[in-house]
């Protein structure tokens, strides 16, 4: 895979555009460039050199369907083939594929990978029919997945959790056959590093190599021959730093960095989302209830919101259902979301399903829509037998750090 251009994003990459020139050539021998992006619209967005002219035309892009939440990643394992990836605004991960021929699953469609995230994804090809997937989950753990020329690995939905606690998007590279180096911002700002040697992770299944250094940028990373690697970070400074890894050591040492000078801004003047939106679905009960349901949350820049859920009793027993959806902002507040309803069973009187779909507008998202569109992580509490309070506490407790809770609804 030749790489031409990747942009240098902040923490969370929010660089709206990818190009990538395609393995080797096409079947008319020239070899072509492709560019993709997110729309206003949130659509991804693709236009193409074919080594004559730009198409659909040096004015208008291809439309791909889709709505993103994040810039997308592009890989390409052999001549006229590319895959695409990206983060729905329902955090789950999506992916489209170019054979030669046609667009897969559809020119408008996307297949669904799974996943919760909170990173745009990193994508890299060692080989032919191969790719490996990575990105932060909502709990900042780097997740990965593989396709191995005939499934996705873990499974279609699935991924493999590899540990770490992150605060910006992964970079990858690969520097031969069944070789893998990741690389990320840890949450204290330092940098870390695995590696998969064709036969395991080092320096395990979920530890880390710690890097040093003291970022506020994700990294950027190449590789220019058999085992070597140049990374690449903005120091909390916004100065240029560097760090090689020549086959035997990491240059100029393990925990040092190269300054490079220069003074950077790490973040991008780029246009905020406007809104976001989070599903969860399936929301189901333990201890044998029969009930189910699903719930989504959008929030907008202006703080109107809207809270809709359903849930429907698939058994005898009647149940009074409580609901607690929250989503934390980048200064560590929680914005919470409850529901409580009742559903009927077989055998008692009223409807066995309950629904709901709230409107309104709150003045604590308008004033804190920077750091809702800088990062926002969704979670969800559900019982038939625990109290709005006790859900309530649960979520925060597993929120991690919370500084401020603004009950919304």
């Amino acid at each position: 895979m030749e790489q031409c251009l990747v942009p240098f994003p902040n923490r969370m990459g929010t660089a709206r555009w990818s190009v990538q020139c395609s393995s080797g050539h096409d079947k008319v021998g020239h070899q072509p460039s492709h560019i993709f992006g997110l729309g206003m619209d949130h659509q991804m967005y693709h236009k193409a050199w074919n080594g004559n002219m730009w198409v659909p035309s040096p004015l208008e892009w291809e439309a791909l369907g889709g709505e993103f939440d994040s810039p997308p990643a592009v890989a390409s394992w052999g001549p006229d083939r590319l895959d695409i990836f990206g983060l729905g605004v329902d955090k789950q991960m999506y992916h489209k594929a170019w054979d030669g021929q046609a667009w897969f699953p559809s020119l408008a469609g996307w297949e669904p990978l799974g996943g919760a995230f909170n990173s745009p994804p990193a994508v890299v090809s060692w080989g032919a029919n191969r790719l490996d997937l990575f990105g932060l989950g909502a709990d900042n753990q780097m997740y990965h997945k593989a396709w191995d020329g005939n499934a996705w690995f873990p499974s279609a939905s699935g991924w493999e959790a590899l540990g770490g606690a992150f605060d910006s998007q992964p970079a990858v590279a690969s520097w031969g056959y069944n070789r893998l180096d990741i690389f990320g911002l840890g949450t204290d700002e330092a940098m870390y590093h695995k590696a998969w040697d064709g036969s395991g992770w080092y320096p395990s299944a979920t530890g880390w190599e710690l890097l040093g250094g003291a970022f506020n940028s994700a990294p950027a990373v190449a590789a220019w021959g058999k085992d070597r690697l140049d990374i690449f970070g903005l120091g909390t400074n916004n100065e240029m730093y560097h760090k090689a890894w020549d086959g035997s050591a990491w240059r100029p040492s393990v925990s040092s960095w190269e300054p490079l000078g220069g003074t950077f801004d790490p973040s991008p003047h780029l246009a905020p989302a406007t809104n976001l939106s989070f599903a969860f679905d399936p929301i189901t009960f333990g201890g044998g209830v029969p009930v189910g349901g699903s719930s989504h949350i959008t929030v907008r820049q202006d703080g109107t919101y809207n809270f809709s859920g359903h849930f429907h009793d698939s058994g005898a027993t009647e149940y009074n259902l409580n609901m607690i959806g929250g989503v934390k902002d980048s200064a560590n507040r929680v914005y919470t979301f409850q529901q409580a309803g009742h559903v009927a069973g077989t055998f008692e009187p009223g409807s066995r399903d309950y629904d709901w779909n709230i409107d309104g507008q709150n003045p604590a998202i308008a004033a804190n829509w920077a750091d809702l569109a800088r990062r926002a992580d969704p979670s969800m509490k559900a019982s038939a037998s625990s109290d709005l309070t006790n859900l309530t506490n649960e979520l925060i407790g597993a929120a991690g750090l919370v500084l401020a809770v603004v009950a919304v609804v």
